[in-house]
């Protein structure tokens, strides 16, 4: 049978069966298999024709009881009508012509497409019988829950909808009457996909299979066992920065290498020296755990890279709770080191134990680097790395680093990108001893007033580096990078709020942006020799030092930047005609980096991150500094991920540091299967 309809519309569909187990299936081997379904089955073809062409409707007479429908355009491509419901009005027994009326009306429910405020319009198109006006009966029909398939490509159906979304069609039986009534379900909200930092295709979510599914559960079955086991090891104040407290970062080294070699993990202590203090004596620096697990010459190879060691905390500083007693509390985990950067690294050991637990082969082979002074510079590290390069990283594929934060509390990002750091001390001496100030104030020059004047020509009140020549090698802003930063989710009042500021220096989501990832900037730090205690105390102090660090961005030089500071504090103490002692020091620095986002193991992130949040997750830089990254892809040579798992309002290196529990479950989550699509390589 045959029915021809006119569609008051210049756009071309088409309507064919699809049967309900194909749902799980990749697209492409969805079509495929509808395809055959057709050639086979014994159906009869509705056409449907516009004012432009004519497609078809192919129904399949051996599902008449129960028979769902795809849409698709001209190009064969799946999409969705632009409807809450459609009746079509046809006679069993002759053929007839119809004309389709439209009309768009606001809904209470918006579609989330692109952009939650966008697309605000959804539409209702009925098509309606011309022949006369002879009664017509109508039944009710059950609404059936509709799913979204992964969005491939842009098709403009009517103004208020831009994207594709897979829709059924569920179809009831035929009732015995002159005219039959088919209603087409309503329309449903597709999984919001943001737009991304940077211009690449979209991922398709994954299907979820049994491995996936179980990896899930168990991780949620086991939430309390991980939430003990981050508990233990956020109890060992592992503070790199107190050389009294080396003990406790060497307990925290023992303790993460018996974790590891109950894992079944080979592990090796690296020594990497000493360190050389301030008053010029020496103490051992903390070995780095080197460890392998798996050793299949067939699997692709991580490399890991994760700290132990933490900033220093204490209550007086400002904590609600004990930094060192893991806390519960809202779903939030406090505790120093929880999410910087003990939970992360605890998460991906907590995956391999996972897979043991539920018998499955681990999909690729794991090397861990694991150093306990991150937080002072990763002293020895890097020579440790450069040695390495011919040994223990000889076979690494990819190198993976969890130890940065989303932009914001709710949708993950990958980061592509770090600046950099030099941090400086500015030593000042004017005498041999403190002097009261009673005695000696206003007949010396002290050394704290010379500090001060120094350190107060620095950078100026709207976070502009006053250094000569400091912005000179900055890599220009092209219209092409400016572009990349508008499709970025950023709450700007969440960003103040998270800070506990009231205002930004700048008012715009791009250029705080901007000033955040590819501009360098410069911050104090604070003054190591003044008085800072409770009361009043009038001493003058015979040594002070103060301490600010540079962030440096692309195309920036350490080398560059240490001259350009010595200089520039020359040049003030010269206009201030003392003779103090000044010195400047460079205590540690660490060069920028940037990699390619589009890469494979970018890609393989993205399908994990897809998989367990059902959304595209930004690609970002950050602005703040892990110097060892740039390390790890020079001496391998391979690509490097950051792949961050904890929120923007974490605080880490501040009071109250937490660690969410949703995202230190999901974050285990991302890791699992991003391994997985990792051994797809």
């Amino acid at each position: 049978m045959l029915n021809n309809y006119t569609f008051l519309t210049d756009h071309s569909y088409s309507l064919r069966p699809i049967s309900d187990d194909n749902d799980d299936l990749p697209l492409n081997q969805r079509e495929r298999k509808t395809k055959k379904h057709r050639r086979s089955s014994n159906h009869t073809n509705e056409t449907i024709s516009t004012t432009n062409r004519t497609v078809s409707i192919d129904r399949s007479s051996s599902d008449k009881e129960n028979n769902s429908l795809i849409l698709l355009n001209s190009n064969d491509i799946p999409i969705s009508l632009p409807t809450t419901s459609i009746n079509i009005n046809t006679r069993t027994n002759k053929s007839h012509r119809t004309r389709l009326s439209t009309r768009t009306f606001m809904t209470n429910s918006r579609l989330q497409l692109g952009k939650k405020q966008d697309n605000k319009i959804s539409s209702k198109t009925v098509i309606k019988s011309t022949q006369g006006n002879k009664k017509k009966k109508s039944i009710n029909r059950n609404k059936t829950k509709l799913s979204n398939i992964s969005l491939m490509d842009s098709i403009d159906i009517l103004p208020s909808l831009s994207i594709e979304e897979r829709v059924k069609l569920r179809r009831t039986k035929p009732i015995q009457s002159t005219t039959t009534t088919t209603t087409i379900i309503e329309e449903i909200k597709p999984r919001k996909i943001n737009k991304i930092s940077l211009k690449k295709p979209k991922i398709s979510s994954i299907n979820k299979n049994k491995k996936i599914i179980s990896w899930f559960r168990h991780f949620d079955d086991h939430k309390k066992d991980y939430i003990q086991r981050l508990s233990d090891a956020v109890s060992i104040p592992s503070v790199s920065a107190w050389p009294d407290n080396r003990p406790e970062v060497v307990r925290m080294v023992q303790w993460t290498k018996s974790l590891l070699e109950k894992l079944g993990a080979k592990v090796e202590l690296a020594d990497i020296g000493e360190q050389k203090l301030a008053d010029g004596t020496k103490i051992k620096l903390p070995d780095v755990i080197l460890a392998t697990y798996g050793n299949d010459k067939t699997k692709k190879t991580v490399c890991i890279y994760g700290h132990l060691d933490v900033q220093p905390a204490q209550i007086s500083d400002g904590w609600d709770t004990e930094p060192f007693i893991l806390t519960e509390k809202d779903g939030k985990l406090f505790g120093r080191g929880s999410t910087d950067d003990k939970g992360p690294v605890l998460s991906w050991l907590n995956v391999i134990e996972a897979y043991q637990k539920l018998n499955q082969s681990f999909p690729v082979n794991i090397k861990f680097v694991l150093e306990s002074m991150e937080e002072y510079g990763s002293e020895g590290l890097e020579d440790l790395l450069k040695s390495l390069k011919n040994t223990f990283l000889s076979d690494v594929d990819y190198v993976v680093i969890s130890d940065s934060y989303w932009l914001g509390k709710e949708k993950p990002c990958l980061q592509y990108g770090l600046r950099g750091i030099c941090y400086f001390f500015i030593d000042v001496e004017c005498s041999t001893k403190d002097l009261h100030s009673g005695c000696f104030g206003g007949t010396v020059h002290e050394a704290m007033t010379d500090l001060i004047a120094i350190m107060s020509t620095l950078v100026d009140s709207q976070g502009h580096i006053l250094i000569d020549g400091m912005y000179d090698d900055v890599a220009p802003l092209l219209p092409e990078e400016e572009q990349l930063y508008s499709p970025i989710t950023f709450d700007m009042s969440a960003y103040c709020s998270e800070a506990g500021v009231r205002r930004t220096i700048q008012n715009e989501k791009e250029k705080i942006l901007m000033h955040r990832w590819r501009y360098p900037s410069l911050s104090l730090h604070g003054i190591q020799g003044a008085f800072d205690g409770c009361g009043c105390k009038t001493v003058i102090p015979r040594h002070v030092i103060g301490k600010f660090s540079i962030r440096i961005v692309p195309n920036m030089k350490i080398a560059t930047v240490e001259k350009l500071v010595e200089e520039h504090v020359k040049k003030i103490m010269k206009t201030r005609n003392s003779p103090n002692k000044v010195s400047i020091k460079l205590e540690h620095g660490g060069n920028y980096w940037v990699a390619d986002p589009n890469n494979s193991q970018y890609v393989a992130a993205r399908k994990a991150t897809v998989a367990v949040h059902g959304m595209e997750p930004d690609l970002t830089r950050e602005g703040g500094s892990i110097p060892i990254t740039l390390t790890f892809q020079e001496q391998t040579g391979k690509s490097v991920l950051l792949l961050p798992i904890g929120a923007s309002d974490d605080g880490a290196h501040s009071q109250n540091e937490k660690f969410d529990i949703s995202n230190y479950m999901n974050g285990m989550k991302v890791m699992s299967v991003y391994f997985q699509e990792i051994a797809k390589l």
